[in-house]
């Protein structure tokens, strides 16, 4: 039985990653930060699955899980790490708490660098595979999502040098990039862009109204979850996989968008669709 650990499994891509591949008979190590989350992802799978206690910012949880792991598929490997927890950063720049930053960071980027470090010797063991995803923020960034879109570039960047370390080993190192997902970090995005003071709300007020209402549009339309999951399958079974993946026809178009148009006419796209007009040209 091949083994794969996946980070935030509580809910949305993470949580559809793990059952989907659960049910193709994989042993599935799924990180979560609750006991309630935990028991909820059990009551859906089977018995293979083996819910573990990982937080994001915490290195001794981490190494705990290495442990737990390393009993289980010490002698064999790990034929998958799937580094997929993120929490969402919104608002304006210059009003971003610096310790929800700090946070954020952690959760999105530097946590996955150490689970890589822990975790690689266990990949090698197997000849495995590092699957991580990133976001469409992190190529055509919205305003109101520096921090987060700045932790997936980063994330982008990681893995493409990451894969090239890799590459004479023949470990695959496979990025996978979303674009709009239906899961729950919409409304987190929708909660935290949430004017809260009255110097935030007399600067950006309009535009946050603007970009919650975006949000909710972007909910609804979003592809499932298991979208994703199953080109996550690609990455950990195809011969000779992509080195990037770009989930979903929004993603695929922001993607051309980034590459072919000038950023002044981007900035302009994202004013008209906030509906703000700039006054940059006065």
């Amino acid at each position: 039985m091949k083994s794969i650990l996946i980070t935030g499994t509580s809910t949305g891509i993470g949580r559809a990653t793990a059952l989907h591949l659960d049910k193709l008979g994989y042993r599935v190590f799924a990180g979560v930060r609750k006991d309630e989350d935990a028991e909820s992802l059990k009551r859906e799978a089977s018995k293979n699955l083996v819910p573990l206690m990982i937080d994001m910012n915490d290195t001794d949880s981490m190494e705990n899980a290495f442990k737990q792991v390393s009993a289980f598929a010490g002698s064999e490997g790990l034929a998958g790490l799937v580094n997929n927890a993120a929490i969402p950063m919104g608002g304006p720049l210059e009003f971003f708490n610096p310790d929800q930053l700090q946070k954020g960071l952690e959760v999105n980027l530097l946590g996955h660098i150490r689970m890589i470090q822990l975790f690689l010797p266990l990949i090698r063991k197997k000849k495995g595979r590092i699957i991580n995803i990133g976001s469409i923020g992190g190529i055509f960034p919205a305003p109101f999502t520096a921090p987060y879109s700045a932790s997936k570039a980063a994330m982008h960047a990681l893995t493409h040098a990451l894969r090239r370390e890799l590459l004479p080993e023949g470990i695959h190192v496979v990025l996978i990039i979303p674009g709009n997902i239906k899961t729950s970090i919409w409304k987190k995005v929708q909660d935290s862009t949430k004017p809260a003071s009255h110097a935030v709300e007399a600067l950006y007020g309009s535009a946050l109204e603007s970009m919650e209402k975006l949000t909710k549009k972007m909910s609804s339309q979003g592809i499932p979850p298991e979208s994703v999951a199953k080109v996550v399958e690609k990455a950990l079974t195809l011969k000779r996989p992509k080195p990037t993946y770009i989930v979903g026809t929004d993603a695929k178009l922001q993607n051309i968008a980034a590459v072919v148009l000038p950023n002044r006419w981007i900035d302009r796209l994202f004013l008209f669709a906030l509906g703000i007009r700039s006054s940059a040209r006065k």
